[in-house]
């Protein structure tokens, strides 16, 4: 009895789903969400209607058929429309393999840049206003 017990609980564990939230930017191939920090969530299931929004805060959760991949079931957020406020507040990213100091962190996720560090980038040129 023991065992089948322990069998179920096992089997119960490996077929779980779990939801979470995410703020990003859906890549345009709209297989992949983009983190502010650089990383990535593979997509395989959008939900009908949640394409319409490419920008802001989602709901997924874990794929049952492919591991490492999520399904997005609804948007929490769009920022479609967002609006980079005019503070400087520097923070160093990367595109296109080179690093640019960029005016604030919504410059920066408007581009699609990767996160490195608070502050301007050392010895490379601004893209503030640029990207």
């Amino acid at each position: 009895m023991k065992l089948f017990l322990l069998g179920a609980l096992f089997s119960l564990n490996l077929y779980a789903s779990i939801a979470f939230e995410v703020e990003g930017l859906i890549e345009q191939n709209q297989q992949v969400i983009l983190l502010p920090q650089g990383e990535k969530v593979k997509i395989s299931y959008f939900s009908p209607g949640v394409e319409s929004c490419s920008k802001g805060r989602f709901l997924i959760v874990n794929s049952l058929v492919e591991p490492e991949q999520y399904e997005l079931i609804k948007i929490v957020r769009c920022d479609q429309n967002l609006v980079c406020p005019k503070i400087f507040e520097p923070v160093c990213g990367e595109t296109d393999s080179r690093q640019w100091t960029f005016g604030n962190a919504c410059e920066l996720y408007e581009a699609g840049a990767i996160f490195i560090n608070y502050g301007a980038c050392e010895f490379t040129p601004s893209a503030s206003g640029i990207k």
